[in-house]
């Protein structure tokens, strides 16, 4: 056979695979790590929801006047459509009238988020003089079984810290520490649709995009979803039906469960552990669903929320008839419409009450009758 100019001997080519093969592993090993060390160093990187959230948090604090009170709101996204503090000049950075409100739900959050957002304040050295949090009846029924499987919040969005409140709560956390070690492992895989919904939108298929749990969120926390502005009654009426049949079918047994009584519990002590005023607040529903509470689910609910105020001292502010069926785009979710008449009830409620010192108003508090 002939032989080629310059062709290499068997053995170099064997070597210069092996190089090859070598320098490939290098390169997956350190993209794998140097992901992984910017998950860390960028939460909002990690977490876009909660980590850009909490970096608003900071921008913020930096802005406001000095010894004006701080009020926090947790809960899912009825709170996240509600709480809107630009709605209110004064609650704005630059002014003293009121107290800085911050939006610091989670969209399908729960109980155990909530825990999990208020730890991840504390560890930043952020300390509000006010947390009030989202008392859903659903949530409150329903929240062990997310608990024991999981569920309540994935593991893509753990961070190492968050251990300490999860570890007591979930029913397998060997489970939750295998699976984050995995995801670990192997980030670029796992995080590839945050970071190109993040940075490529474009590049995904609308279904596989993610960037919607993140966008449309204001310097404030507050956020507005398109379809839920301005919706036409047959969108309405739909979206009502729907959810009068998961209202009617889910409260049926109701009862506050455990785990529920148990995370509730926790973060009142939590907040009191840091001397941090805490409030409870159930949102605004409209009329149908409201009509979907049985008596007997608003008799417990006026009782177990009785037996917090009584033993903890917590208020419970009962809102949730405080807009009427024209702010809602769904029947639980309010319009910006909704949530500016929210907001100006919220303001004279609950705000300058406790901006002049005061307890909150005796008037918000829960009913001692029924859900409706």
């Amino acid at each position: 056979m002939l032989a080629f100019r310059g062709a290499y001997p068997a053995t170099e080519i064997a070597k210069r695979k092996r190089r090859t093969l070598l320098w490939a592993l290098v390169f997956l090993i350190g993209g794998q790590l140097g992901l992984t060390s910017a998950l860390s160093f960028w939460p909002q990187l990690q977490d876009p929801e909660i980590g850009g959230k909490l970096a608003n948090l900071t921008a913020r604090l930096a802005e406001k006047p000095s010894r004006r009170p701080l009020v926090l709101a947790l809960g899912t996204s009825h709170v996240g459509m509600a709480v809107r503090p630009d709605a209110l000049p004064g609650c704005r950075p630059g002014s003293s009238e009121l107290p800085l409100v911050f939006n610091l739900s989670v969209n399908g959050g729960d109980f155990l988020v909530d825990c999990v957002c208020l730890r991840r304040v504390l560890a930043k050295g952020i300390h509000p003089d006010w947390v009030v949090i989202e008392a859903w009846p659903l949530m409150l029924m329903n929240e062990g079984k997310a608990i024991q499987v999981n569920e309540s919040m994935s593991v893509l969005r753990v961070r190492w810290q968050d251990f300490t409140v999860l570890s007591q709560y979930f029913g397998r956390p060997k489970r939750l520490y295998q699976e984050w070690f995995r995801v670990r492992l192997l980030p670029w895989y796992w995080y590839r649709y945050y970071l190109l919904s993040r940075f490529v939108p474009d590049w995904l298929p609308q279904a596989n995009r993610v960037d919607c749990i993140w966008n449309n969120l204001d310097a404030w926390g507050w956020q507005w979803v398109p379809g839920h502005v301005n919706v036409d009654p047959d969108t309405y009426r739909r979206r009502i039906e729907s959810l009068q049949y998961q209202y009617t079918t889910g409260l049926k047994g109701f009862r506050v469960s455990d785990a529920a009584d148990r995370l509730v519990r926790n973060l009142i002590l939590t907040c009191r552990e840091n001397q941090i005023a805490i409030a409870l607040i159930r949102m605004p529903e409209a009329s149908q669903i409201r009509s979907c509470y049985p008596p007997e689910v608003g008799a417990e609910l006026s009782r177990y929320f009785s037996r917090l105020t009584q033993e903890l001292a917590t208020p419970v502010i009962d809102a949730h008839d405080w807009v009427d069926d024209s702010g809602f785009s769904d029947g639980h979710h309010l319009t910006p419409t909704g949530a500016t008449t929210f907001m100006r009830r919220f303001e004279r409620e609950f705000l300058q009450p406790i901006m002049a010192g005061q307890s909150p108003c005796s008037s918000c508090s829960v009913k001692a009758s029924s859900g409706k």
